[in-house]
């Protein structure tokens, strides 16, 4: 983002990002809307939060874009879109999922349906973040953002509950197979008292000996 562009977002309140999207992104987003358009012909209001002015409005979509998948869940972090984000909000790691549609996910044990548009697995992928890291399968529920004194998330703001407390690790390329995951990351959604529910993990690291020299006089190599 440059001088200009933020010049111009802050008089406007807006910036104008030219050929955000591929052309094979368009497609991707028509065909996925035309697909769910022809199973679901009743009128939505609005998607996500967003809310038509009446019922008379004749504009169609969907309860959440997200499920569409594909490039739905591209939008939200586009390359071309992510550093003018970057500049104005900061680095935030949530799920793409709204409010809702993640509680209804935990609820049902869902786990592979909230991994997926976990941003950080995203990046991580990518390899735009924590670069040679490794970390285990998140079956289990978010961590955050939980009632202190309940066992239910709490609604702030309408953000959705996420996989905030995470446990990576790394080590040496030649020591990777001495690191073994024996419990896999758990979130103990039972202990209360804090919006963060604890997490954790087991793991077995099979040490090696030092190395030790040999007795005797050092060797006159030269």
């Amino acid at each position: 983002m440059n001088e200009e562009e933020q010049y111009l977002f802050d008089l406007r309140g807006f910036v104008v990002v030219r050929n955000a999207l591929t052309p094979a992104q368009i497609n991707d987003l028509s065909q996925r809307l035309e697909a769910h358009y022809a199973n679901n012909k009743a009128a939505i209001l609005g998607s996500d939060r967003t809310v038509l002015g009446n019922h008379a409005n004749d504009a169609w979509s969907a309860p959440s874009l997200l499920e569409l998948g594909g490039s739905y869940l591209d939008l939200i972090d586009l390359p071309a879109i992510t550093p003018y984000l970057t500049k104005l909000l900061g680095d935030h790691y949530r799920l793409d999922h709204d409010y809702k549609r993640a509680v209804q996910h935990a609820s049902r044990r869902e786990w592979k349906a909230l991994r997926a548009a976990d941003q950080l697995q995203r990046e991580m992928r990518a390899g735009r973040a924590f670069a040679g890291f490794r970390e285990g399968p998140l079956n289990t529920c978010p961590s955050y953002r939980w009632q202190k004194k309940s066992m239910a998330f709490s609604n702030k703001r309408g953000q959705s509950p996420s996989y905030t407390d995470r446990i990576l690790w790394r080590s040496q390329p030649s020591c990777r197979k001495d690191v073994h995951l024996v419990s896999p990351f758990q979130c103990h959604v039972d202990i209360l008292g804090s919006d963060h529910r604890p997490v954790s993990s087991v793991m077995q690291v099979s040490l090696r000996l030092p190395y030790i020299p040999l007795p005797g006089p050092v060797p006159d190599l030269f």
